[in-house]
């Protein structure tokens, strides 16, 4: 993570899972203080979606993002994402992800059971390998608007418009643009991170609706443009992402899919899948006693 300083300051222990592994405690949000601090600001966009779908009930997000990196005005790479999440009031949903690639991912948590699958092919089921892991799958596809801002945020000026309704429910509106100077940013330590200690803010905007009850955003809208040098070459980035949720208490019961249309997957332990994640592809995981 990017994480500010200066007068936009965002100490560590403030940014929830953004550092940190996220906790089972629930993250309250102060809507009044992220209408003026960025640092609250960050806070909100990372709330996990877990505790969104706690808050709100049964709601569907409609999510997008474009990243367009270039060299010498030349398009290096460019991938679009569209995204939609549908939650019931029961925890079980349907999640797809999906890019102009033709990658993606596909799952479905219904009567207990997981089912997952790359964007073509049969979905394979199992039981959740952990009680977090459906939720934890839910906070990965939510996640753009909050990864994005964290590359802009240093040089984000939040200006506060009021309460409005959005989605059928009461919100602050919070507008934001690009700040006259930008805060340092803190050494990042990690060697495949080491570019993000030259990122340049040049452009930042975008706009926020947080819900009043729960500090959730229920609607987000951010885009901006970095530069940066990675292996001696310059380059810029142009991001956006933008989500909303809306059918907020109206989404039925998700089915699982046919029959027909899974496979048995091996059981996942958690251990393993903890192993797998500290150490990031270095080295393969081991085998756990009792793995299927």
């Amino acid at each position: 993570a990017l994480l500010g300083c200066g007068d936009r300051r965002v100490d560590d222990a403030t940014l929830g899972n953004l550092v940190y592994a996220p906790s089972e405690e629930a993250i309250t949000i102060d809507v009044d203080r992220a209408a003026t601090e960025v640092s609250e600001l960050v806070r909100a966009l990372a709330l996990p979606h877990a505790q969104i779908g706690e808050g709100l009930g049964s709601h569907r997000v409609r999510a997008s993002s474009i990243v367009t990196v270039t060299r010498e005005d030349i398009e290096v790479s460019k991938v679009a994402e569209e995204t939609l999440i549908e939650l019931d009031g029961d925890g079980g949903f349907r999640a797809t992800s999906d890019n102009d690639h033709d990658y993606g991912r596909h799952a479905i948590y219904a009567g207990g059971t997981l089912y997952l699958r790359p964007r073509f092919g049969k979905y394979h089921r199992r039981a959740p390998a952990s009680r977090e892991e459906p939720g934890q799958i839910r906070n990965e596809m939510f996640g753009a608007v909050s990864a994005y801002f964290e590359l802009l945020y240093n040089r984000a000026e939040l200006s506060d418009r009021g309460t409005a309704t959005v989605g059928g429910r009461t919100t602050r509106r919070i507008d934001i643009s690009r700040a006259p100077t930008a805060s340092e940013r803190p050494a990042q330590t990690l060697t495949h991170k080491s570019w993000r200690n030259t990122v340049t803010v040049e452009e930042v905007t975008g706009q926020v609706s947080l819900d009043l009850e729960t500090g959730a955003p229920i609607a987000a809208t951010i885009a901006g443009t970095v530069s940066y040098v990675k292996e001696g070459k310059s380059f810029k980035m142009s991001l956006e992402a933008t989500h909303a949720i809306s059918d907020i208490g109206e989404v039925p019961a998700v089915e699982a899919p046919k029959l027909e249309d899974t496979v048995t997957a091996p059981t996942v332990l958690r251990e393993v899948e903890h192993q797998r994640q500290l150490l990031e592809g270095l080295a393969p995981a081991g085998d756990a006693k009792g793995a299927k």
